[in-house]
């Protein structure tokens, strides 16, 4: 009897043993069924300019040719917060890595991409449930202008991919930093407005951009408060300009494939200062710049400009510093404006052999930048000149420049085809005897936020979510299976082997 039960009990947990290991055996296969994903792309990064900001909009798609914008990268999720993705600037020599902001409240605080540099894009992925990623992931950016970049993807102990790709060092060649309009027809009162213009560099831009008409003209009633736009020369109501009224032209341009512009590009129309607004169409490829004219000119003959006085000019001596304080004598400041930005002029030290010509400094903060005026070298002032309403330049102008005390040097002046005057006039400190004692200042030390980033990449260990841990799941409910097929195999056999016995007996 007690054999019996014995044998009752030893078949009884034989049976828990099976339902046990057939439970946990689902699990397992779920594991070992999960999908893995060895190839990560991201696409739509705006590769890094020099003078652009960070980039964070980029998408996840298994979609090479990413007809649709939309992360659907299967089984694949972002799981870092906030921008989805980090840019450092990376360190030289001792220096740390930088981490960049990715929000910013004031301009001075805006992160531009530097030229010579070295930045990395880093971002954390996460599998979907019923997926996981491979032991060996390949990874790379296509980025908005098509430039395929490949990076580097670490797995980590929690099944989550860090991905990474380096840009740089970064060069400055395919940026637009100055853009120059020319060719613009000034408004003439009685004259209809004209739409045709030239760009610099017409290597790096497009004069048609991303939308007609590339050139507009705007009118103003109230003395330049505001505009209304004025009709092309197409359109019902196009109409010449007016005396009186105040005119604005805008012109509409993009970058050629590769080039862009960035922060800071500054614009010209005609060779005077504009305003130019850069918009961020694939990335920084577009602007708009504008620039007022004022009142047209009289369709009367303009009067002609001969001859420029320029007074009250400190004569180059050694051990002094640049002036540019100097002013228009009262004659010619009657009809023509200086119209360089800044102080107004230039001071250049000229070259030797084959040393190029040096342009002075207008502001310096340490008195080593300070710019004296040295012996045995010699000096050049320049600024340009623009008539007023009515006046324009000779094509052949003297110019007499005075100091203080009344001394007088003979200068040279260019006209430009745009109607202004490139005004020089050189100096030779060579036999100045005086010394002038120097007057300076000072500037503080950027320091950043660091944070420190190696960039290996190492090869993963699989994770408890990981492929591994499915496999060991089977074998292990398989092994658990066989020892209790075993079991109840033995159990049968020995109570076979009682009945027989008792037979025989």
């Amino acid at each position: 009897m007690k054999l019996y039960k014995a044998l009752i009990i030893t078949v009884a947990v034989a049976v828990l043993a099976v339902l046990a290991a057939f439970a946990a055996f689902p699990t397992a296969v779920t594991s070992a069924a999960a999908t893995e994903i060895s190839y990560v792309h991201i696409i739509r990064l705006f590769f890094p300019v020099v003078g652009t900001t960070p980039d964070y909009e980029w998408v996840l798609s298994k979609d090479t040719y990413y007809y649709f914008l939309k992360d659907d990268l299967e089984g694949v999720s972002r799981a870092m917060p906030g921008a989805g993705a980090v840019w450092y600037k990376l360190g030289i020599g001792s220096e740390l890595d930088e981490k960049l902001p990715a929000n910013w409240q004031n301009d001075e605080d805006m992160p531009l991409f530097e030229e010579g540099r070295m930045y990395r894009f880093e971002t954390l992925l996460k599998a979907d449930p019923g997926y996981v990623f491979a032991d060996a992931v390949s990874f790379e950016i296509t980025c908005s202008n098509l430039v395929t970049v490949n990076g580097h993807a670490k797995k980590n102990g929690d099944g989550t991919l860090s991905v990474f790709a380096d840009f740089g060092p970064l060069d400055a060649s395919n940026v637009v930093k100055e853009f120059a309009v020319t060719g613009v027809t000034e408004p003439v009162a009685g004259q209809y407005p004209d739409f045709n213009w030239n760009v610099e560099p017409s290597d790096k831009c497009n004069t048609n951009a991303f939308l007609p008409p590339s050139m507009s003209w705007s009118e103003s009633t109230d003395g330049g408060k505001t505009f209304s736009l004025m009709p092309e020369d197409s359109e019902p109501g196009y109409r010449p300009f007016k005396a009186g009224n105040v005119y604005k032209v805008t012109v509409y341009a993009g970058t050629k494939n590769g080039y862009y512009f960035c922060e800071g590009t500054t614009a010209t129309v005609n060779g005077k200062p504009a305003e130019i607004n850069v918009r961020g169409i694939d990335g920084y490829g577009a602007c708009d710049a504008s620039y007022t004219f004022g009142e047209p000119k009289s369709a009367t003959p303009a009067k002609e400009i001969t001859n420029i006085t320029i007074e009250n000019v400190l004569f180059p001596f050694v051990g002094g510093e640049p002036r540019y304080d100097w002013k228009l004598a009262e004659d010619t400041a009657k009809c023509c404006d200086r119209i360089m930005p800044g102080a107004g002029s230039i001071w250049y030290r000229l070259a030797i052999g084959q040393e190029e010509d040096l342009e002075l400094p207008t502001n310096w903060e340490n008195e080593a930048d300070a710019p004296y005026f040295e012996a045995g070298r010699m000096y050049r002032l320049k600024t340009i000149l623009e008539p007023k309403q009515g006046y324009e330049f000779a094509d052949s102008v003297t110019v007499e420049v005075k100091d203080v005390h009344g001394q007088k040097v003979s200068g040279y002046a260019l006209k430009n085809p745009n109607g202004t005057l490139v005004v020089m006039v050189d100096f030779d400190t060579a036999e100045a005897g005086n010394t002038a004692a120097p007057e300076t200042d000072a500037t503080p030390e950027a320091t950043s936020d660091a944070t420190q980033n190696s960039g290996k990449t190492e090869k993963p260990t699989a994770g408890p979510d990981g492929p591994e841990s499915g496999k060991s799941l089977i074998k292990v409910a398989a092994i658990a299976v066989a020892v209790v097929v075993g079991i109840l195999l033995c159990a049968v056999c020995v109570l076979l082997g009682i009945l027989i016995g008792k037979k025989k007996k």
